[in-house]
């Protein structure tokens, strides 16, 4: 049985997806892989209640924390190819992949949230978030910084990782320890969560303000 909060989140990010889609062919590289992202959370989304009724497995949730590895570090390259910390974001991006593949393959439980690799998605997303917000901040647009996609992707991306790397960060140790979390702490991850994907949501309204900045520049 889906709860209403599910409900909810699912159909909003269905709908920030297919919005996306009608819009592919205006983004630019990195909002197009924006885009992608969506897809692939709505679909590990969908696979992920079915595994889980069906095989008491998280594998589909297990394979897109990979797949966000690979497509944030792949944003953040394309916002960031022409600065010093490029070959950073290739090499931690790189080493994370193959460390997370490694941990899947081998030692991953499939029958539990996969809280570890959210963990690591945190910490790489947390660090591309900075690095990006310190570029801006050194480079000034004459376009004002709200109406930049990469303002509010970065926005999102920052809260909304921080808060899952925090909660996250202490569930395991409340697990092993017998407790159980308050429903107000899922409560607060569900409206991370909306609060994430509004936030990719106006980054791709305003698609065309990117474009701007980029022909000013």
């Amino acid at each position: 049985m889906l709860s209403t909060r599910y409900v909810i989140y699912y159909v909003f990010v269905f709908a920030i997806a297919v919005y996306s889609l009608t819009l592919f062919q205006r983004l630019s590289k990195g909002l197009k892989l924006v885009s992608c992202l969506l897809y692939c959370t709505v679909i590990a989304e969908a696979l992920g209640k079915y595994f889980g009724v069906r095989y008491n497995s998280s594998l589909p949730f297990h394979i897109l924390s990979l797949l966000q590895i690979v497509i944030y570090g792949s944003i953040y390259y394309y916002y960031l190819k022409t600065s010093r910390a490029s070959g950073l974001l290739v090499t931690v991006t790189s080493s994370l992949a193959f460390i997370l593949a490694l941990y899947i393959s081998t030692t991953a439980n499939f029958t539990s949230f996969p809280s570890t690799n959210i963990i690591i998605v945190s910490i790489m997303t947390i660090l591309f978030a900075l690095l990006h917000f310190y570029q801006m901040v050194r480079n000034v647009s004459e376009v004002s910084l709200y109406t930049l996609p990469t303002f509010w992707f970065n926005t999102g991306n920052l809260i909304f990782y921080c808060t899952t790397f925090s909660f996250f960060g202490l569930l395991n140790p409340m697990l092993i320890a017998g407790q159980q979390p308050d429903d107000w702490q899922f409560i607060m991850i569900w409206g991370c969560n909306l609060f994430l994907y509004c936030t990719y949501f106006t980054a791709l309204k305003n698609y065309k303000t990117e474009r701007n900045a980029t022909q000013q520049t």
